[in-house]
């Protein structure tokens, strides 16, 4: 965090942001850093950066990850990289087993060393393996990121983009119906 590439990281990624914002929110963010910007600008600006961030959401937890595990990042630049161990037959047939239960979901074109990859992968957060792996069976990665509060914050023509639909809206009754204890 001290070298700056953190922060260097989080305005590329608003650099990256910004580029696909309509004039209307280029302009509201150009006034606010002018220092000129209203309250109506900041809404405007601040509405359209909470509805833009799950579209983003991997690319920063993936930034702030490397941040928050600093020890992590040291220690991964300053020693060699380990000799992985070879796998047994025991692992490979699991992991041929497993690739044969998947292939029939994949999407044409992907290899079984695809996809090997990406269930091999580590990350702080799920969503991350999640969002690369999802393609890999024709669903989109936006799903990986997508929750009850994301979807609130959604507007249907983003939705839209990622060819979401929703048949019925999921809710949920308050049952006084409780068992004795």
């Amino acid at each position: 965090m001290r070298d700056g590439s953190i922060m260097k990281k989080i305005q590329e990624m608003q650099a990256k942001m910004l580029a696909d914002a309509p004039q209307e929110v280029r302009d509201a963010e150009a006034r606010i850093k002018s220092g000129q910007g209203t309250a109506a600008d900041m809404r405007q600006y601040q509405t359209w950066a909470m509805s833009e961030m799950p579209k983003h959401m991997a690319e920063m937890k993936q930034a702030l990850a490397g941040a928050l595990n600093p020890l992590k990042a040291i220690s991964a630049a300053t020693t060699r990289k380990k000799k992985q161990r070879r796998s047994t037959k025991a692992e490979r047939a699991a992991e041929r087993e497993r690739l044969d239960r998947l292939r029939p979901l994949l999407v044409d074109g992907v290899t079984d060393e695809m996809v090997q990859t990406v269930l091999d992968k580590r990350s702080t957060f799920a969503e991350d393996v999640l969002a690369e792996f999802l393609p890999l069976v024709g669903i989109a990665d936006y799903y990986a990121n997508l929750g009850y509060q994301y979807l609130d914050e959604t507007r249907p023509a983003e939705l839209a983009a990622q060819n979401i639909r929703f048949v019925e809206s999921l809710g949920f009754e308050r049952s006084t119906n409780y068992a004795a204890r």
